[in-house]
This record gives structure tokens, C-alpha cells and sequence, in this order.
């Protein structure tokens, strides 16, 4: 490279890592993207499926995040309980990465200290319920059994939330017996 007004090459020895969301190939098809551009960069291409099809990923990635967080915050959060983990599973993160960083920072500065529980993530609820929404096709109506089906796994995760997971607690709160609460855990394929 030369300085601006330099008349000297200084040498480099560097490489450059690219990132995208986007498929350069086909943008180079459609002449979005430069195809010169694309054969320089494009020397060793690494696909990296998004974290909602790699969900076992999410356990090692949250002690990685908590003990940076740890360390950069000045908490001490010493883990994620199961049934948190289960409910960091049942989301979809848009996000990636990025966006799971985002929530235990910001569940991990909240705490402070200890093992964080369910409790720790009820900000994330509303997400999860507004993405269940969002699933839904454009202009599709639910019927009554879909929107009485919806309200009570919302209302489901709600208790386990407030309990903290204790299923005998969620079962009290909701007025039915434990083997019901149970079997309608297992009818809406929660992970908590």
C-alpha cells in the first residue's frame, strides 16, 4: 500500500474475513454484487447454519457469554438452570448469536450473581409469544381451538415463569391436577 501523497510501497501481510447473511453467488448472478470482488474474497468459504438449527449449541454458548459477561460487567453469575436453558431453547433467535449475547448480558447484569433461573429471562416471553404470533400465515384466522389452544400454552409458560418451573406450584396457579399440567406440556411441546 501506498500513504496518501506517499511515493513509498509499504508491504503488508494481511488476511481479510468476509461475513454475510446474503448468497454472493447468486448476487453476482443477478449483478447485485461485483463478480471480481466475489473471486477475491471467496478463497475459503465457511457456512455457518443459523443458532435456531443448531439449538445444542446454545448450552456451551451461554457459559462462553456468561463467563465473558462476568468478566466484563464485574457480576458473578456462576451458570443458566436447566429449565432456563429449555426456555433459551424454545426460541427462534433471529438474531443468532448476537441476539443470545444480548440476553444474557442483559439477564446476567439483572442478577448480578448466582445461577440464573427462568425468572432471570421473563422479558423474553413476550418475544417468544409475539414470534408464536408472527408464525402464523398473513390474513389466516384462527378458529377457537387454535386461539384457545394459543392462550393456554402462553398462560402455561407464564406460571412456569412465576414458579420458577415447579410444576406442582404452575399446577396450584392454574387450577388443574399435575397430571393434566403434565400431559399439556407435553401437548405443546414445551421444553421447560
Amino acid at each position: 500500500m501506498e500513504r496518501v501523497g506517499g511515493v513509498k510501497p509499504i508491504p503488508l501481510d494481511m488476511r481479510v474475513i468476509c461475513s454475510t447473511n446474503q448468497n454472493l453467488e447468486e448476487a453476482v448472478r443477478q449483478g447485485r454484487f461485483r463478480s471480481d470482488l466475489y473471486y477475491r474474497i471467496n478463497t475459503v468459504e465457511i457456512k455457518v447454519p443459523p443458532l435456531r438449527q443448531r439449538m445444542e449449541d446454545i448450552a456451551p454458548l451461554c457459559e462462553h457469554i456468561i463467563a465473558q459477561v462476568n468478566e466484563e460487567n464485574g457480576v458473578f453469575v456462576t451458570g443458566i438452570q436447566q429449565q432456563a436453558l429449555r426456555l433459551l431453547e424454545e426460541y427462534q433467535w433471529e438474531g443468532n448469536v448476537r441476539e443470545l449475547e444480548h440476553v444474557l448480558q442483559r439477564a446476567c447484569v439483572a442478577a448480578g450473581a448466582g445461577e440464573l433461573t427462568i425468572r432471570d429471562f421473563d422479558f423474553l416471553l413476550e418475544r417468544i409469544f409475539r414470534h408464536s404470533a408472527a408464525e402464523q400465515e398473513p390474513g389466516a384466522v384462527e378458529n377457537l381451538a387454535e386461539k384457545t389452544a394459543k392462550t393456554e400454552r402462553e398462560e402455561i409458560i407464564k406460571a412456569l415463569v412465576q414458579t420458577n418451573g415447579n410444576k406442582s406450584k404452575t399446577a396450584k396457579i392454574l387450577g388443574i391436577d399435575r397430571t393434566v399440567l403434565y400431559s399439556k406440556i407435553r401437548k405443546y411441546n414445551l421444553k421447560i
